[in-house]
């Protein structure tokens, strides 16, 4: 790329675990984006949280074909914040941006250029864009009729409190003065991403969501069915219980988890028998409010429900 030294350096930072044909499916989407030479320096960082370094050859594979920088390292201790820090160890020096991804996903037409439009037009420090599932075989109809793996969208330039980094552009400064790293202590659990959003949220960041800034992430079959469906809700209750309980006080976070977990608890239960007249994907969802109900109360009084200790996709 021309004048590079007058541009402004992006760093992609991808954590990744046994998913070869996903991390190589990314890394040449974003070698197109590389070579169309848009208004930024690019470079892909990539963390392998395989003690055996099962991605080293795709890596090297990829390096010997594709023109964007490739920066690789290795995190031997399992878990997912363990890996994205050390990610951010490897983009320091590297980036005056860094973009979270994760290694099931590919942008979408004119993805880069609306995470930076969006953050200039709404002056923001984080801009986090839209995920579009695309399943790997096609889903029960149950299911694409509930939407239960749809994640939530809103209208470009809604002010946010938390992100996730399925799809976020972050300034490095922000990571820098802030000096906050994800929550080790929620390597198996899930949610150390809401959790570090949450912080930077909480410390004045102004997080802003751009709709149409889109990548598109592959639903492998293991999720594609109601046992997946109830256990993600748990886990998600069960680890916003936990961020509550960090950022808030006792009283606030009683109130946010256990006062409304039982509400939804009590939702469920009275919805469920309804779903027996309206179909299966109104039995799930009443079911899903159950469990997740019974996450944030589990979680807040201590108990860790730890879903990553399998592989989605490998």
């Amino acid at each position: 790329m021309s004048d590079s030294k007058q541009l402004r350096r992006i760093a992609i930072l991808v954590a990744t675990c046994k998913r070869p044909e996903g991390l190589t499916k990314l890394a040449q989407a974003l070698d197109k984006i590389y070579r169309s030479q848009p208004p930024v320096e690019l470079c892909l960082v990539v963390v392998d949280n395989d003690p055996m370094e099962s991605a080293r050859t795709i890596i090297d594979s990829l390096a010997e074909n594709l023109h964007i920088p490739l920066h690789y390292g290795v995190e031997k201790i399992r878990g997912i914040p363990f890996a994205r820090n050390k990610t951010l160890e490897l983009a320091r020096g590297l980036a005056d941006d860094v973009i979270f991804m994760d290694d099931d996903e590919v942008p979408e037409s004119g993805w880069l250029e609306e995470l930076l439009r969006v953050r200039k037009a709404y002056d923001a420090d984080i801009v986090t864009g839209a995920v579009n599932p695309v399943f790997t075989s096609a889903p029960p109809g149950w299911m694409s009729e509930g939407g239960f793996l749809q994640y939530t969208r809103h209208k470009t330039g809604t002010v946010l409190d938390r992100a996730y980094t399925n799809n976020t552009l972050v300034p490095w400064h922000l990571l820098q003065e802030s000096g906050l790293r994800f929550d080790e202590k929620m390597a198996q659990t899930g949610g150390s991403d809401t959790h570090f959003f949450r912080r930077l949220h909480a410390g004045g960041a102004r997080i802003v969501w751009a709709n149409e800034a889109v990548v598109s992430e592959s639903i492998p079959e293991t999720r594609s069915d109601a046992g997946w469906i109830l256990q993600r809700a748990f886990r998600i209750g069960n680890s916003s219980a936990y961020i509550e309980r960090d950022l808030f006080s006792i009283s606030k976070s009683f109130f946010a988890m256990v006062v409304l977990g039982l509400y939804r608890i009590v939702r469920g239960c009275l919805f469920w028998p309804l779903g027996w007249f309206r179909g299966r994907a109104a039995r799930v969802h009443a079911l899903r409010q159950i469990c997740y109900g019974s996450g944030m109360i589990s979680g807040w009084l201590g108990f860790r429900y730890k879903e990553y200790r399998k592989i989605h996709g490998q």
